[in-house]
């Protein structure tokens, strides 16, 4: 299956060369340049964009092209957003490789994996705050609560990312940036408005969207709802008689955001998010509601006549609670609060006329805190219990001749775990993680790169504090907590190349491609497991517990590439991580082999652009603790297609139509969880701006 896929992934470049041949450069044109910093998005601009020129922080915390970055990362912008009319971040980020989410079809409990790696041991951040939110429990699970219509960028970095971002970051980082103002408005413009409606037929969902924004002076404001009503839900379960998820929910979004720039060199916003969601079976008395209130604020401040100041500072607010309802009767409550944020300067200076460096340091530090009840008292499972990490941090980047790149990072994490419950002792602990990477210019069009780096993540709260009993018709499941639950650690070896060529066979035909391979060594990592089987005494009893489970193994890897001629964009991407317990040979942490192609024309025009989409998964083999066996996953493959049309004519301008097929042919599968995804889903979405 690999070397089929890893074919297909270069037969389909390979075309796009092909294809771009017949229109050849000028006999003076250089072969080659290197790729420029992308420009802001342009507003209607529908042409596909080029993901590997997007802008990035993730990768060093200080700008550049997702190409030009010496680590496996992507951003995908606003256009991209919009043109897959996506319910959950899980749509927009489901092509992309090493990445997974654990049921599709839920919005409430989807969880991200990168690389494998559960959710726990990725990084999450909203307009440069951390997500906290951790819970074991079934009554809500998803650490990201953002809803598309809010964001402006999605940016993934796969790979550790300890030293810069604070602990957790095994697997890499998940980074969001909400709209504000100036991406509605022109120069020239001070006010306006946009209306926005859509339907999805795989969820019964229907969607109404409005934002108003203006500008006065220094200030820019935008206020922008949105409400999804969602019903029952047409899975890829392969039975006819189970195919369709009987349910009923809505969500409710708001963000209230003031931006201002007092001067040329400052940069300051303030924003108020609001989530409610509910989400219920209707053929039993099974509910779910969430709420989350999120306060943000950013500063920056970088004199143009002081390279030693490029200063950002990011606080938050977050509050949040989520209850889940039965016909038991059971009323579960769980209530989550965090309060921290960061503070970081880059300094620029010269050794003489060889090297430059950049120099980022800071600190961050969260306060997080949760309770439960049950039935209104407290809840013995989710005591009172409360998290603090704090995390110093230093990173150099230092640019030798303009063609060698050394980047030494260290960072220093301590964190505490305390709790009112006294089935588990508080826990303290503190580690230096240090961060190398080098990366060489072989020429203008190709560079290399490799890091070596150490990595930290302290347990969670209800990794050592989550416990509970479950009366079953034939005995007792019990979720034990675990006192003696010790911080992961890792070492991780990347190696990469970038190729870049601005002008392949034409004046303006850029084509890029990233390539990324990685070894690492996991230890103490963190599982919830199976810890007794029925029949061992005290018999009638199922004991499961989150475990360190010794040493795990992995190496994957991710290819991705992009070709553009005239108004046809071509590209692919292809991923793979596998794991296993060096103990016991089982297979863990590891992500199904993934081939993701694109292909899309634009007519200028017609102000049309339309887009073809494949992703063909491999067989994908994990262990399964609740059956205590090794499973596999058969491979599939699904298509979708699409269109996004902007007329320019009369009593047309602003107008936007969105339609699109996802599940082309309705493919019936299992995910790499287990669980089921969306049957065929045709989508529309209409919008105005004024």
């Amino acid at each position: 299956m690999g070397n089929r896929m890893v074919a297909m992934l270069a037969a389909f470049l390979i075309t796009g060369l092909i294809l771009g041949q017949p229109v050849m450069a000028d006999e003076g044109a250089s072969p080659a340049a290197k790729p420029a910093t992308q420009a802001k998005e342009a507003k209607g601009d529908q042409l596909p964009e080029t993901t590997l020129d997007r802008v990035v922080v993730s990768a060093t915390r200080t700008e550049q092209t997702a190409f030009e970055a010496p680590a496996s990362v992507i951003g995908i912008g606003k256009e991209a957003i919009e043109r897959t009319q996506a319910r959950t971040v899980k749509d927009i980020l489901e092509d992309v490789p090493n990445v997974e989410f654990s049921d599709p079809t839920n919005p409430f409990i989807q969880k991200p994996s990168l690389r494998g790696l559960n959710t726990n041991q990725t990084t999450f951040k909203i307009d440069g705050a951390r997500q906290n939110y951790s819970s074991q429990s079934g009554i809500g699970h998803s650490p990201l609560v953002a809803d598309p219509e809010m964001l402006k960028e999605v940016e993934v970095l796969r790979g550790p990312s300890s030293a810069l971002h604070g602990s957790g970051g095994i697997g890499g980082v998940i980074s969001l940036r909400t709209k504000d103002a100036a991406d509605f408005l022109e120069p020239d413009e001070t006010f306006g408005a946009r209306l926005k409606t859509g339907y999805q037929s795989g969820t019964s969902q229907t969607l109404s969207s409005a934002a108003l924004y203006g500008r006065q002076g220094i200030f820019d404001i935008l206020g922008q709802g949105a409400y999804r009503d969602f019903g029952d839900t047409h899975t890829t379960n392969p039975s006819p008689t189970k195919d369709t998820s009987y349910r009923t929910g809505y969500s409710k979004s708001g963000m209230l955001k003031l931006s201002a720039c007092p001067t040329e060199d400052q940069a300051l916003s303030l924003s108020y998010n609001y989530y409610d969601g509910f989400f219920g079976s209707t053929r039993a008395v099974s509910t779910f509601t969430e709420e989350q209130h999120r306060l943000v604020g950013n500063y920056e401040y970088a004199p143009s006549d002081n390279r030693w100041m490029d200063l950002k500072l990011t606080a938050q607010g977050e509050w949040r609670e989520n209850e889940y309802l039965n016909d038991v009767p059971r009323q579960l409550k769980d209530t989550f609060d965090s309060l921290g944020g960061s503070v970081q300067n880059t300094s620029r200076f010269a050794f003489g006329p060889v090297a430059e460096n950049a120099l980022t340091y800071g600190v961050d530090f969260y306060r997080d805190h949760q309770e439960g009840t049950d039935m209104g008292e407290p809840d013995p499972s989710r005591p009172d219990a409360s998290a603090e990490d704090l995390g110093l941090f230093i990173q150099d980047e230092i640019t030798i001749l303009d063609r060698v790149k050394l980047i030494p990072a260290l960072r220093f994490t301590s964190y505490s775990r305390t709790s009112d419950s006294d089935t588990a002792t508080d826990q303290d602990d503190s580690k230096v993680t240090p961060k190398f990477t080098a990366q060489v210019e072989v020429c203008p069009w190709l560079s290399v790169f490799g890091t070596y780096a150490q990595s930290y993540r302290p347990p969670s709260l209800d990794e050592i504090y989550f416990a509970i009993d479950h009366d079953m018709p034939w005995g007792k499941i019990r979720v034990l907590p675990n006192p003696n639950l010790k911080p992961e650690t890792a070492e991780t070896w990347e190696m990469g190349f970038n190729v870049g060529l601005d002008r392949l066979f034409t004046d303006n035909d850029p084509f890029r491609l990233k390539a990324t391979y990685f070894r690492e060594d996991v230890d103490d990592l963190i599982e919830a497991q199976q810890t007794k089987g029925f029949a061992t005494p005290p018999a009638g009893e199922i004991h499961y517990q989150s475990i360190n489970v010794g040493s795990v193994h992995r190496f994957g890897y991710e290819l991705e590439g992009e070709y553009i001629i005239d108004n046809l964009s071509l590209s692919a991407s292809y991923g793979k991580t596998l794991g296993w317990d060096e103990e016991t040979g089982n297979r863990t942490g590891g992500s199904p082999e993934k081939l993701s192609l694109r292909a899309g024309y634009a007519f200028p025009s017609r102000n049309l652009t339309v887009y073809w989409k494949s992703r063909f998964v491999g067989a994908y083999r994990t262990f399964n603790m609740f059956d205590d066996a090794t499973v596999t996953y058969n491979p599939y493959t699904v298509h979708g297609i699409g269109l996004t049309w902007t007329p320019s004519f009369r009593n047309f301008d602003g107008f936007r139509l969105d339609l699109g097929v996802d599940n082309l042919f309705d493919t019936r599968y299992q995910t790499s969880n287990g669980g089921y995804d969306i049957g065929q889903n045709i989508k529309m979405s209409v919008s105005y701006e004024f």
